[in-house]
């Protein structure tokens, strides 16, 4: 078995504290609970939050055939990461390569559909198709029912143990379809992307959590298609920075690096929002600086206090 990430440790780094035990050198990232906002604020290992077993593994003899995916996603957006952050929070850095608007762009992207929200869907999805399915074939007294072509036997089985085999059996799928999803996405996106970083002013920093990528459709109350490259994505880079990846490249250079600094309300509504969104789409924890959590802990909607009906 083998532990695999959803959300990156090079990606959890610069939020982390470096610590040494035991003579390693390890980060730890400071997570909150969503469904319990006035709870313990914990210290946990980058290793071992927002990763799951076996998460990406392939049917194969050899680790190599078993890791073909976590080892793609080591190489193609994970080694690389570290050169990519130092761009962005380079303030003197206002022009990028063709190369590296490619690789920010492919990594939020990859961000987007490697993580684990996808697969609790597609897998709440699936168990409410066999749950009916096990009922009703159980209700006319069969053994088995058909799904896609395919015979299910039930015999013996409850429906939890049908539902863990399937669970199983789809791994493999998910983990082949994501990687295709993300290299078609970022095909469509890297010739009309222009790429931004808001940077904190005030109080209030930026969050992230364990479903980092924010998707907005462009229009406020418009129907979010994933695959469509005309939505924004945001993504929260350390507590200071906000990347903005925007469908604005046919308007503005592709080549600068759009950079917002304005001292004044501007900064502190977008950290506002980009904490709202991170709240609202996190499954499970969201993560930050001790103090990043505190703070949205005692004031969870910033600037935008009473607008959002978030309750502590």
């Amino acid at each position: 078995m083998a532990w695999m990430h959803f959300v990156p440790k090079t990606y959890m780094k610069p939020f982390s504290l470096e610590k040494v035990k035991a003579g390693t050198k390890q980060y730890c990232i400071h997570a909150l609970v969503k469904e319990n906002l006035d709870g313990k604020i914990e210290e946990r290992n980058t290793r071992r939050i927002c990763a799951d077993e076996d998460l990406y593994a392939l049917p194969g003899g050899t680790d190599e055939e078993r890791l073909a995916i976590e080892h793609m996603y080591r190489d193609l957006f994970e080694k690389g990461y570290s050169t990519l952050y130092n761009i962005m929070t380079d303030h003197t850095r206002d022009k990028i390569t063709a190369g590296e608007r490619y690789d920010i762009v492919a990594f939020v992207v990859s961000l987007f559909y490697r993580n684990n929200k996808w697969i609790t869907f597609f897998n709440s999805m699936m168990d409410d198709i066999l749950h009916r399915a096990f009922e009703l074939a159980n209700s006319k007294g069969k053994d088995s029912f058909y799904f896609e072509e395919k015979e299910i036997l039930i015999a013996g089985k409850t429906l939890e143990q049908l539902q863990d085999e399937s669970r199983e059996q789809d791994k493999p799928m998910i983990a082949i379809t994501t990687m295709e999803r993300i290299f078609a996405l970022t095909r469509f996106r890297v010739n009309n992307d222009f790429i931004s970083i808001t940077k904190k002013r005030g109080p209030f920093e930026f969050i992230t959590s364990d479903n980092p990528v924010t998707m907005k459709a462009k229009k406020p109350n418009g129907h979010l298609i994933p695959f469509d490259p005309d939505n924004s994505l945001w993504l929260p880079i350390d507590k200071d920075h906000l990347l903005q990846v925007e469908p604005w490249a046919d308007q503005l250079e592709w080549s600068m690096i759009g950079r917002m600094n304005e001292i004044g309300a501007f900064p502190g509504l977008i950290a506002s929002m980009s904490n709202f969104y991170q709240w609202h789409q996190c499954e499970r924890y969201l993560l930050g600086t001790r103090e990043g959590l505190t703070a949205f802990q005692q004031n969870p909607e910033g600037i935008l206090k009473g607008k959002l009906g978030i309750k502590a």
